[in-house]
């Protein structure tokens, strides 16, 4: 916590939120899933069925801002022995047991890819203290359709030409 990180927990993330210091909140809506789903050469985001952070952003009329780091699906070799029952581990426990190496087929050792990190424009969302289902889809719509318009603006650019972005 000496670097100003603070729990993934709901709570905490409210009450970050709800500072006067107008702070903001990084998260990272795909979690334990993404990181299993993850194959090398495909570039694939868990965000179809996440809309607390859409639901969070709404409560406090925060805006929502489209990032995507190229680069990540590089990182390691995966593989996907077992996917059914490390998916089941991680529902039951919340807990991502990925299968991958790295650089030389040695695990956590990275291979060495270049990682960019692309960001769009804020997404400004209305501030509504008990937002409706229709409200938390629309504007969930609203930042897929954000997002994969970032990944496409920046593709080419990056070397990545030859994807689209997966959404599951």
């Amino acid at each position: 916590m000496y670097s100003d990180c603070v729990s993934a927990d709901r709570k905490v993330a409210d009450r970050v939120l709800e500072d006067p210091r107008k702070l903001s909140v990084i998260l990272y809506p795909g979690g334990e899933s993404e990181q299993l789903m993850t194959m090398q050469n495909r570039e694939r985001v868990h965000v179809k069925d996440r809309l607390g952070f859409v639901k969070m952003a709404i409560h406090h009329g925060t805006p929502i801002v489209p990032i995507y780091i190229f680069g990540t699906s590089e990182i390691w070799h995966t593989f996907h022995w077992f996917y059914s029952l490390r998916k089941w581990i991680c529902k039951k426990f919340r807990v991502a047991l990925p299968s991958f190496t790295g650089r030389w087929m040695i695990p956590l050792v990275p291979n060495p890819v270049r990682l960019t990190a692309v960001a769009g424009p804020p997404i400004e969302v209305p501030h509504l203290a008990h937002p409706s289902s229709e409200e938390v889809h629309k504007w969930h719509k609203v930042y897929t359709e954000a997002l994969v318009a970032l990944f496409d603006r920046h593709k080419v650019e990056l070397g990545y030409g030859d994807r689209h972005l997966e959404l599951h």
